[in-house]
């Protein structure tokens, strides 16, 4: 097995306590878990599938329609937008902020980003 990066590190561990936290019903820190998970993750398909599947989860277990609504839709779009590399950098995944718009990046965040580019 590849040994991981330091970028697909910090996605899992983020994935990791999202999904602790949706399973303790701790659905407000399960997303905002996801969203930091959604900046590392969207450039790669599956990474970034998994985080909108556990968005949408969090979105139905709070019987959240728009939400859902949001997800779906987000979940549609995401091969178009990697076939394209129209992905939005710094966008959190949710549906409080358009599906298109570009938002500034967290400064560790951005650091894990830039390094996973850097040969």
């Amino acid at each position: 097995m590849a040994k991981q990066t330091p970028l697909g590190e910090a996605f899992e561990n983020t994935i990791r306590e999202a999904a602790d936290a949706i399973n303790s019903g701790d659905y407000d820190y399960g997303l905002s878990r996801l969203e930091r998970a959604h900046v590392l993750g969207q450039t790669r398909v599956l990474r970034h599938l998994r985080v909108h599947v556990l968005m949408l989860i969090i979105a139905w277990r709070k019987r959240d329609i728009q939400e859902c609504l949001a997800q779906g839709f987000r979940i549609v779009l995401l091969p178009i937008g990697h076939l394209t590399g129209r992905i939005p950098p710094g966008n959190p995944g949710t549906g409080r902020v358009s599906a298109f718009a570009s938002m500034p990046i967290d400064p560790d965040l951005a650091e894990l980003l830039r390094a996973d580019r850097t040969p």
